[in-house]
């Protein structure tokens, strides 16, 4: 599932305004829950503060040593970035633009390379992400 075209998507990776992110269909950390795939998410607590709090949280080019872990692995668009301690970003606003191995296909392509923890991921991985060594 792509609720963005691919020539936007190739707009969005020059811009850098993107994200991945795990959640549980949708609800993330102490229960928050985010719109329908394709609808802005607004964070409720937002501050431009570098720090773990106030915001929407996930990893891109510029922060991608930290996650939670999930069942559901998202491709985001986003608003703001806010860089935090180089682990993850985060942001005001996103809004989930694919899912699961379509999301793995975008995060290859935007050439993301950060730490996921894959212990609550039940769905297959993309070959290109998948070796003899896992």
């Amino acid at each position: 599932m792509l609720k963005i075209t691919w020539d936007e998507i190739e707009n969005l990776k020059s811009s850098g305004k993107w994200m991945v992110r795990f959640s549980n269909d949708g609800v993330s950390h102490d229960g928050f829950k985010w719109n329908q795939i394709g609808e802005w998410t607004e964070a409720p607590d937002w501050n431009t503060k570098p720090v773990c709090s106030g915001g929407l949280f996930g990893q891109n080019l510029n922060g991608s040593g930290y996650c939670k872990p999930g069942s559901r692995f998202e491709f985001c668009e986003i608003d703001l970035l806010v860089k935090v301690d180089g682990e993850k970003v985060k942001t005001n606003k996103a809004r989930i633009l694919a899912v699961n191995e379509t999301a793995f296909e975008v995060a290859v392509i935007f050439g993301f390379k950060g730490s996921l923890d894959l212990r609550d991921y039940a769905h297959p991985l993309p070959a290109s992400l998948t070796s003899d060594c896992l």
